[in-house]
């Protein structure tokens, strides 16, 4: 019991500034993960099954991470309700530190593997390209059609010439029979 005790005393004193930035950063990562699942939705817009699947999700993932660090999550808790003015300071620039080394890393790894080619393609297919306003009047501006286009009036005229013959519906005079 008692060495149960001492190695307990000895993760608490484990844990410093820097350790506490790694810890903090990717428990930030691992929920972020978590929300992602769930659509980045406000814990109000999921229904009871879904919330309360998320809030296991993030204690798995909560526990994951400390294991992963060593840590236990009463010690860590602890720490952090201890921490004075310099530790969170000097985890504040830890964190800020990490992050940009991350960026740093992820900048040197786009840049290793090259430019990335971009493809322009006019139209659905080069074989059969969109184009806009391809018929432009004499000052290059686009031509403006008033009315309906001569394929509509053709079919309307049609149609109108289907119609006249006397479908017993109206009479001369324009009203129907009773």
């Amino acid at each position: 019991m008692i060495a149960f005790a001492l190695l307990l005393t000895l993760a608490a004193d484990d844990l410093n500034p820097e350790k506490a930035a790694k810890i903090q950063k990717d428990r930030d990562k691992a929920m972020a993960d978590v929300a992602k699942k769930y659509g980045n939705k406000k814990s109000s817009e999921l229904s009871q099954d879904e919330r309360r699947e998320m809030i296991r999700d993030q204690r798995d993932a909560e526990s994951a991470v400390l294991d992963k660090h060593g840590v236990d999550a009463k010690d860590f808790a602890r720490y952090e309700a201890k921490m004075n003015l310099q530790d969170r300071a000097a985890t504040k620039a830890e964190r800020e530190r990490l992050d940009k080394k991350e960026q740093e890393d992820k900048k040197a790894k786009e840049q290793q593997s090259g430019p990335k080619e971009i493809v322009i393609q006019r139209g659905f297919s080069d074989s059969n390209p969109v184009t806009l306003e391809e018929n432009q009047g004499q000052e290059g501006a686009p031509v403006v059609e008033k009315g309906l286009p001569p394929e509509a009036q053709q079919d309307q005229q049609e149609a109108a010439g289907m119609g006249t013959g006397s479908s017993g519906g109206e009479t001369k005079s324009g009203k129907g029979r009773k």
